[in-house]
């Protein structure tokens, strides 16, 4: 036969087919039959009635392609995600596309089945979207009454670290933590003491899930 390459792991058998029997191969085993599992050139000779007959092919190997759209992921809301596979595949989606590379800019599950020659491989992504906008209410109320008592954040899905400091309109700074979230918040004291209603202004340093560092600014009015 001709001259082949095979993939990674793939085996082929020879026979010569021949009425000559036994064969001699490359390696002096005899046989009417060879199995071939790594690169190399393989021949074979037969000998009928005195007349010897020789045949020679070479036998490549690649590896085989790899399909890998990546580990599961949220992603903050805005964002996208690009999926690239070799173009040189054919390739299958879950959602009826057949194109190498896929922006994903909202929730999905994913897969893909690729294909070249005999080969075959499949994988799948889940792509998840959550806020990553950190957002402080205009007002509060630490009083009796339980209702809005902290200065807290209302949703930290998309967030994996926070720090706020508090200041009166002369600059002092009233409160600060490391640990800003949705369960440690600002009872509107200082020094263990009350403070009065007005507007005070914060600051909050933030990280999201997608490692981007955010700092914003605003003002709460503090209502007793």
């Amino acid at each position: 036969g001709n001259d082949t390459t095979l993939c990674e792991g793939d085996t082929i058998t020879l026979a010569p087919g021949a009425r000559a029997e036994p064969y001699t191969w490359q390696d002096g085993n005899t046989g009417n039959f060879y199995t071939v599992t790594v690169a190399g050139k393989y021949s074979a000779t037969a000998t009928d009635d005195g007349c010897s007959y020789s045949d020679q092919l070479l036998i490549k190997y690649t590896l085989k392609p790899t399909i890998e759209l990546g580990e599961d992921t949220v992603l903050c809301q805005g964002s996208a995600l690009k999926l690239e596979l070799d173009p040189v595949l054919v390739h299958y989606w879950s959602d009826g596309s057949d194109a190498s590379s896929k922006i994903v800019n909202e929730p999905v599950d994913l897969w893909v089945y690729s294909i070249a020659g005999n080969w075959s491989s499949v994988d799948s992504i889940k792509v998840g979207f959550v806020n990553c906008e950190l957002h402080l209410p205009n007002f509060f109320s630490p009083n009796a009454d339980q209702y809005n008592p902290y200065l807290i954040p209302s949703d930290m899905s998309g967030i994996t670290s926070a720090r706020i400091s508090v200041y009166n309109r002369w600059g002092t700074e009233l409160y600060h933590t490391d640990d800003f979230s949705i369960l440690t918040g600002w009872n509107g004291t200082y020094q263990n003491e009350p403070l009065s209603s007005g507007v005070y202004f914060w600051k909050v340093e933030y990280t999201d899930i997608e490692k981007k560092a955010h700092t914003i600014k605003g003002t709460v009015t503090l209502q007793r």
